[in-house]
């Protein structure tokens, strides 16, 4: 359990500020590729984590994250040639979708292909993925952008006041309506509702403000 988030939320922020400097990076050596497995890994290891001690709103719960889908081409995934994915997905036939966010930090943490997938002029593009589960059903596409949006949405989403109800079901507390959050705070009105707030208006003055 989390006990106090804004220092799980500023590693998250320094994240996507970190992959937002590498848009124009067009060299890759092996520890540059390293580091940045090891970003998007931590990354959404944050976002579920914070999911998971019910420190975001259901706004970012149920944020729909855009992704491209790729089928399997019928061929068996397995440990020797997970890399050749022009061999196992059909790249023609790809599809829009919107999962939600869990969904995707899972098939992420659990990764069984995670590639980073780069352009002609080898620039970033985004990241394929999929599960152990998924693997021999579809392989998922999130481009650098929208990763990027994304955690710095969680990362300015600082729950303040919930609604909840204890669920039989789960025996436990579930979130059933967002009462207060600081990222409506920022975006809606642009002014401070808490020392939290204060705080991030004071940090992204220093720093640049981040493009939500």
């Amino acid at each position: 359990m989390i006990w106090e988030s804004y220092y799980w939320r500023l590693e998250l922020y320094k994240i996507a500020k970190n992959l937002q400097a590498r848009k124009k990076q067009c060299r890759w050596p092996e520890r540059a590729l390293v580091n940045l497995e090891k970003a998007v890994f931590i990354g959404f290891y944050i976002v579920r984590k914070l999911i998971e001690a019910n420190k975001l709103s259901l706004t970012s719960k149920k944020r729909p994250i855009e992704l491209i889908s790729y089928p399997s081409l019928g061929e068996i995934v397995h440990s020797r040639n997970w890399h050749k994915l022009h061999e196992l997905y059909d790249w023609r036939n790809g599809s829009n979708q919107t999962k939600d966010l869990m969904f995707v930090c899972n098939q992420i943490v659990h990764s069984y292909i995670f590639m980073p997938i780069f352009s002609s002029t080898n620039k970033l593009k985004g990241f394929a993925f999929c599960s152990d589960r998924e693997r021999n059903n579809m392989l998922f596409f999130i481009a650098l952008n929208k990763l990027i949006q994304l955690f710095l949405f969680v990362s300015h989403d600082y729950l303040t006041a919930s609604s909840t109800i204890f669920c039989a079901k789960t025996k436990d507390w579930e979130e059933t309506m967002d009462l207060k959050n600081i990222q409506s705070c920022f975006l809606n009105t642009g002014r401070p509702c808490s020392d939290k707030c204060r705080f991030w208006g004071l940090y992204e003055a220093s720093q640049g403000q981040p493009q939500v």
